[in-house]
Parts: C-alpha cells; structure tokens; sequence
C-alpha cells in the first residue's frame, strides 16, 4: 500500500501543474487556521465580534455596495448566531477539502464564495488575493496532484466538483452547463457592481466596486476559456 502511494506521488511530481500544490496548500491550510482560529474564540462564538464587526464597517463606509448593506441590517445582524456557525464550518470544510485535494474543487467554489463576501463587507485584503490563487487552483484541476480527487474522480467525472486527472474526459453535458453558469454570475455581478466604482486610476486599489468588478471579469474570463477547452475536448474524442 505504502509502495502505491509512493509511486502515485512520484507520478505526480512529474506533471507539469505540480508546482500550484505548494499554493493549494497554503489555501487550505489557510481555511482551516481560520475556522479554527474562530471556533476556540468565545467572543467570536458568542457572535460579539462578528456583530461588532458589521457595525463598525456600517459605519465607516467601508461598504459601497447598497444590496450588500440591506443584506447585513435585514439578513445577517438579526441571524448572527446562526451566520457565526456558517462562517466557521465553511471555512473548515473549504480547507480540509483544498488541502487535502478531496471534493477540491468545490471547495474552492466555497472559498471563493467567502472570500467575495469579505470584499463585499469590506474586508478587501487579503481577499482579493486569495480569489486569484483559488481560482488559478480550480481551473487547473491541482486536486488531482497528491489529493484524493485522484481517486475520487474515477466515480464522480464532474470537474465542477472533483478535480479530474489530466486528459481524463469529464460529463460534458454538466460541465458545459456548470461553467456556462458560472461565466454568465461573473459577468452579471461586474454589471451589478460598476455602477458602484468611485475610482477609475490605477491606483483604485481600496475601491470596493473596482475590486469586484476586476476579479468578476478576470473570474469570467478564465471560466470562459475552460468552457472553451471542454467543448474542443468534447469535439476530438
């Protein structure tokens, strides 16, 4: 059994994707300090910091996004009790999942989905950074490197979920549904947030609406040419 793993692992070193396994692994190791960080916090289980989290960023107009602040007064200061327990066992799922390359690619949707509400509260850095290195990470499929997608993948052949080995044919159908819905969400929340951008320099780099706008573009385009990829894979085989 050990021999397999070894082998399988020498296998994978040679892949030429092999060299995003250090950042899959910060990622995950990243979720998972994060929830945990949270779940041993009794001012952050008691939903104190959260609650006042959310206040003071009401209050200093660090969120510029008008849907965004009704969804904190109406949705998520009432249920912060509940919201809390959402954050932290998100945030743990996403890293086990990406760490250790099992389900990895929805975990990275999932991360993906927490870190664009941290930019939507506010909270731009360090998640814009983290949105780019997770979704390089899904579009190329790095839980098949050293992970149990691996293994998982030969059951389950929906990339939209489980990262599928190198040339391996995946459903097309749910596929080019899966990524053909995730082109037309990026493309809708950059129209939804340019009315939004205060700032157009270069320097735009606090500018909540730009932020979103730029990482919903580059997020569309990128899905875009894996859309693309799929279907000339689907063509030749």
């Amino acid at each position: 059994m050990i021999s397999i793993i070894i082998k399988s692992i020498k296998e994978d070193i040679l892949k030429n994707t092999v060299f995003l396994l250090p950042l899959r692994l910060f990622i995950g190791l990243g979720w998972i300090r994060a929830g945990t960080e949270k779940i041993v916090s009794e001012q952050w289980i008691s939903g104190e910091i959260l609650n006042n989290y959310f206040i003071a960023q009401l209050s200093n107009g660090s969120i510029q996004i008008s849907f965004y602040i009704q969804c904190i007064e109406q949705f998520f200061i009432p249920n912060v009790q509940s919201l809390i327990w959402i954050i932290v066992i998100g945030q743990l799922l996403a890293g086990v999942s990406i760490f250790f390359g099992i389900f990895c690619n929805f975990g990275l949707l999932g991360g993906l989905f927490m870190n664009l509400n941290f930019i939507l509260a506010g909270s731009i850095n360090p998640s814009a950074f983290y949105m780019i290195i997770q979704s390089v990470l899904f579009t190329a499929n790095t839980g098949a490197i050293v992970g149990l997608d691996k293994i998982i993948c030969s059951y389950i052949p929906y990339e939209i979920c489980v990262a599928q080995i190198n040339g391996k044919k995946p459903n097309p159908t749910i596929e080019k549904w899966s990524y053909f819905t995730l082109i037309i969400g990026s493309f809708c929340l950059a129209g939804i947030v340019f009315p939004y951008i205060k700032d157009f320099s270069p320097n735009a780099i606090h500018d909540q609406g730009m932020i979103i706008f730029i990482l919903s573009i580059l997020g569309g385009i990128s899905t875009f040419i894996k859309y693309v990829s799929i279907i000339e894979k689907n063509k030749k085989e």
